[in-house]
């Protein structure tokens, strides 16, 4: 009788979880933040819903052990919150700062049944799949006919991307999407190759497909990301397996000799050629350290979207110089507050996945955590924090199953 009502129990659990996971997939990927904008500004920098199911999610999963990771999670907020007072003029920016930062680093601290880790892995592998096929051919569609069909979609879109793809013309246009920026799409098409692997690898448990190389890669050269194309070349050589070394080699050379004739390398080689690797980033830092403005400090930062502020007293795009999310977290909410971030997204996942022994599960999470930290996208508006945390949960999730399997542990 009792061992009927734990199946009972886990099987609530199990369903409660299921039904959470696709209500998030629907509010990050099919209801974006680039749509939620017409609804208004704060529904735009924010995501209720997600907010609701992460709620939903602790109640749903919780444990002694995600008890006491929580608490410390509420420490470093209350950390936050008492530095930020200082210097952060409105209490609702605090509040954004926790719902756009904090509040999706618990998808992190989840962990849930084997059987429902499988689903939930599935239905995301599904959504992510027709989401980036369907960038990629309205990518090829404009490419080739020399239109801008994203401008249809930009009427249902923020202010700031309509009018970046509306400014999007010559000869150089970049790929954005119904999903934002370009750089916002190489995060994803990134984030698409290393799932597929993963979930080929680890739970179909069949040689990896050869069409996710072809899309993530033709995605990527559209989006002209210098950094994204050798992210992906180095996802490519070091978790894409074949049957032989030569059969791998001859792919990768056919393909490039395709993608070089058909021009979508044109204008990553134009960028290379014109730019350096990190666009001018680490140049405009040199000429801010050496004018001496705004010290970065310890316990506190100059506040919120602060960075835009050096754009009117210096005169060049200063701001560029803290697009990098680690800098910028330290210049708006200080060293203190940086450091207990990346304990969480970099420090945590890689202990974790070492203990794990999962090589393949931790080149994986670098290539995507180097990737979201060469551009601003951790710390803009919006629910690109809230992906790069769903990838952490579901890379961590898998490496805890497959180190259990391996050992013989209880799941």
């Amino acid at each position: 009788m009792e061992l009927d009502i734990v199946d009972v129990n886990l099987n609530a659990r199990s369903n409660n979880n299921y039904k959470i996971f696709t209500v998030i997939y629907i509010s990050l990927f099919i209801f974006s933040q680039e749509f939620r904008s017409i609804l208004g500004g704060e529904l735009f920098i924010i995501n209720p819903i997600a907010i609701i199911c992460v709620a939903l999610l602790i109640v749903n999963n919780m444990t002694v052990k995600l008890l006491i990771n929580l608490d410390k999670l509420f420490g470093v907020m209350l950390v936050y919150m008492i530095s930020a007072s200082t210097y952060e003029p409105q209490l609702s920016t605090i509040l954004n700062t926790i719902c756009t930062t904090f509040i999706p680093i618990i998808l992190i601290l989840v962990q849930i049944e084997e059987e429902t880790l499988v689903k939930i892995f599935e239905k995301l592998i599904r959504i992510i799949n027709v989401l980036m096929i369907l960038i990629t051919i309205i990518g090829i569609l404009e490419c080739i006919f020399g239109i801008n069909i994203n401008i249809y979609f930009s009427r249902f879109m923020s202010a700031r991307t309509g009018g970046q793809i509306m400014l999007n013309v010559g000869s150089q246009r970049r790929m954005y999407s119904f999903m934002g920026h370009p750089l916002f799409n190489t995060e994803l098409y990134l984030i698409f190759f290393v799932l597929n692997i993963i979930y080929d690898r680890y739970i179909l448990k069949t040689n990896d497909r050869l069409w996710i190389v072809c899309v993530a890669t033709i995605g990527i050269c559209l989006t002209s990301s210098k950094s994204g194309l050798i992210l992906l070349g180095v996802a490519i050589v070091l978790l894409y397996r074949c049957n032989s070394k030569f059969k791998k080699f001859v792919y990768i050379f056919c393909g490039m000799f395709i993608i070089l004739k058909l021009g979508l390398l044109d204008n990553v080689l134009i960028r290379f050629g014109e730019e350096s690797l990190t666009s001018g980033r680490n140049e405009t830092w040199d000429k801010i350290q050496m004018m001496g403005l705004y010290p970065i400090k310890f316990f506190s930062g100059y506040g919120k979207d602060s960075t835009f502020n050096l754009n009117n007293i210096t005169s060049f795009w200063a701001s560029a110089a803290f697009e990098y999310p680690f800098r910028a977290y330290e210049f708006e909410c200080g060293i203190l507050i940086n450091i207990l971030i990346y304990v969480y997204i970099l420090i945590l996942p890689i202990i974790k996945l070492i203990k794990y022994k999962q090589k393949e599960l931790l080149i994986g999470f670098l290539i995507i955590f180097i990737d979201v930290n060469t551009f601003n996208g951790l710390i803009a508006s919006g629910d690109k924090f809230y992906i790069f945390c769903l990838f952490i949960f579901i890379i961590l999730n898998i490496g805890e199953l497959k180190y259990r399997t391996c050992n013989k542990l209880k799941i």
